[in-house]
């Protein structure tokens, strides 16, 4: 990965992790694209792929063609700790923010955290997240798991 010397250090990155995941990958990527946000910030979006051995690299190197503020960055050691550990070594924001590729995600999500940094400057803040289904559930993963999940509220 090559950046010009004189680009800014954005406010923010966001580092996507992902690995065999390219179907929900791609409707995660046209939602972080689609972030609504004050102009007076700039974001980038480092997305990890860890390893895949689907199409995720080719959709994903596809997209950062057409999308300059996204970058593709691969991991080969597997694992969700060792590919943030890398989106972390490559982010260049003074925040960082994580998500995944099967990540349900609003259009204000980038612009909620940047006032919540603005106005309380914490160390760490999270959000209730939902996820993209593209199969069945498993069987493990009891509804009482969403409801938790949707209970942590930033805003």
């Amino acid at each position: 990965m090559i950046r010009p010397a004189n680009s800014p250090c954005p406010e923010l990155s966001v580092v996507l992790c992902t690995y065999n995941n390219a179907d929900s990958l791609e409707r995660t990527l046209e939602q972080l694209n689609g972030q609504v946000f004050s102009s007076n910030f700039s974001v980038e979006y480092i997305i990890v792929d860890n390893n895949s051995t689907d199409s995720t690299p080719n959709r994903v190197k596809k997209f950062c063609d057409t999308n300059p503020c996204f970058t593709y960055v691969f991991e080969e050691k597997q694992g969700l700790s060792h590919a943030r550990n890398t989106g972390t070594r490559f982010a260049l924001g003074k925040h960082l923010l994580f998500t995944d590729d099967d990540a349900e995600i609003p259009n204000n999500w980038i612009q909620k955290y940047l006032e919540i940094i603005q106005q309380h400057s914490p160390v760490c803040a999270y959000s209730k997240i939902s996820v993209i289904w593209d199969q069945p559930k498993p069987w493990w993963y009891l509804n009482a798991f969403q409801t938790l999940l949707r209970r942590v509220r930033l805003w």
